[in-house]
């Protein structure tokens, strides 16, 4: 069987991600029909053997939920590009913005984002009260608060910069829950 994956797009109504043919059996912690449903897709079968993953609704109505989508906040261009990195990496679908107003814009215009990272020391509406306020907006929202000067997150978590990718991945998993 030939391996293939098809291209997003509105007129397909049904597509579908092969897995690796070396992979026979899911590990014990979770499996691979678990993580099809896990994305919105259902199971992919030939002859009782996962092969892949289906997706079962229109393409025009899907969004990636590959991860759960993170919105970073920073004011520092670097910091940001790297936090975002990190969470990619970690399986993250990232959203980046470099002020607590367009963060907060985007937390009302857009219902898909579920953990909010901000950098606590940014001019304007700083990362506390952007906490704040997005948790009056949105109470199931996930907040982290970064910051290299701080070490009171102001009743929210906080990790402290600079920090590795692991450090990002243990404070998550610790608090908002991984992608």
């Amino acid at each position: 069987m030939a391996a293939y994956v098809a291209l997003l797009a509105d007129q397909f109504e049904s597509l579908s991600y092969p897995l690796a043919p070396w992979i026979q059996r899911p590990p014990s912690t979770f499996s691979y029909e678990q993580s099809c449903r896990r994305i919105g897709w259902a199971a992919l079968e030939r002859e009782g053997i996962l092969v892949g993953c289906k997706i079962k609704q229109a393409v025009g109505a899907w969004r990636s939920r590959m991860g759960r989508k993170v919105l970073v906040v920073d004011d520092e261009p670097l910091v940001l590009d790297v936090v975002a990195t990190m969470l990619e990496e970690l399986g993250c679908d990232v959203e980046t913005a470099h002020t607590g107003a367009d963060a907060l814009n985007r937390l009302g215009s857009e219902e898909h984002i579920d953990i909010l990272l901000a950098d606590i020391n940014m001019p304007g509406l700083d990362g506390r009260k952007l906490a704040y306020r997005a948790k009056q907006m949105r109470p199931e929202l996930n907040v982290l608060l970064l910051s290299g000067r701080e070490n009171d997150g102001y009743g929210f978590p906080i990790i402290r910069k600079p920090f590795l990718e692991s450090d990002l991945k243990r404070v998550m998993s610790q608090t908002t829950g991984l992608c």
